[in-house]
């Protein structure tokens, strides 16, 4: 099953449901660079996770580390397997390092979920580390580590990423989504819609309405 189009929410939670009463797994043969935007968004989900790579190579990002998983290795995703074993090795005990850890954690969130609920609106940096409760260059080490982007360019990504939703419908047109997800000009959501998705927003349109 190819799934083309990840569904998230606001705090990036994936909406897909990946189990049923009967049989709570699910199993999926899936190629990367045949999703929406030629990769898999950044996203959470609750259930446990593996990932074997079939063929090539698939660039992980997860918290502050980039891991390559190439041809024939795998990957378990999420956190319930590194619970299991703290609760084995602590008992209970709570380490400083995942307390540090939780608080980065709660602080990119609080970053995104700002930037999701504003991003129609025009965003400083400084509201965006405001957010955070950060200072505005540790607010940009934050994206750079955990992201790989710098926060307004992320902004832009979650602007581009909005506008699809909006361009397939069909009585909508290009000045207005431009509008909708934050752009006063035209001509600059274009430029920026076809550096993201290697085509025009009408373009993109045309081919999700043929």
């Amino acid at each position: 099953m190819q799934i083309k189009d990840f569904i998230i929410d606001q705090n990036l939670k994936e909406l897909t449901e990946h189990r049923t009463v009967a049989l709570p797994m699910a199993c999926y043969e899936t190629t990367i660079n045949q999703n929406i935007n030629g990769y898999i968004p950044l996203h959470w989900h609750d259930e446990f996770q593996f990932v074997l790579i079939v063929i090539g190579e698939a660039i992980f990002h997860i918290n502050e580390e980039k891991r390559v998983v190439r041809e024939g290795e795998g990957l378990f995703i999420t956190v319930q397997l590194t619970l299991i074993w703290k609760n084995l090795i602590i008992n209970g005990f709570q380490l400083e390092y995942e307390q540090m850890e939780m608080l980065k954690s709660y602080r990119m969130k609080q970053m995104l979920n700002w930037i999701h609920t504003h991003y129609a609106e025009k965003i400083l940096l400084n509201e965006i580390a405001s957010a955070g409760q950060l200072s505005r260059s540790e607010c940009c080490r934050y994206f750079k580590r955990i992201l790989k982007k710098t926060p307004l360019n992320y902004v832009t990504d979650y602007r581009i990423q909005k506008s699809l939703v909006v361009l397939q419908q069909p009585e909508s047109n290009v000045t207005d989504v431009a509008f909708q997800v934050g752009y006063n000009s035209t001509s600059y959501f274009i430029d920026q819609f076809k550096k993201s998705m290697n085509m025009t927003p009408l373009e993109y349109k045309k081919y999700k309405n043929a």
